[in-house]
């Protein structure tokens, strides 16, 4: 029952993704201090859907 109870309790597991921000291709999209951009991953396995959205800011 306990074995049961705890596959029952856990979350699916929907996607897996790496995000890479390298310094490089972080200052060269954002060559000045104070700016930023959004990097938006999308997962889903047909019964979730789900949006991660990532803000990257230069802070100097």
């Amino acid at each position: 029952m306990i074995q049961w109870l705890i596959g029952f309790m856990e979350d699916d597991h929907v996607a897996d993704n790496v995000l890479v921000f390298t310094s490089q291709a972080v200052a060269k999209q954002l060559p000045t201090a104070g700016k930023s951009y959004d990097v938006v991953r999308r997962f889903t396995d047909g019964k979730g859907d789900y949006n991660l959205t990532v803000k990257v800011a230069r802070t100097t």
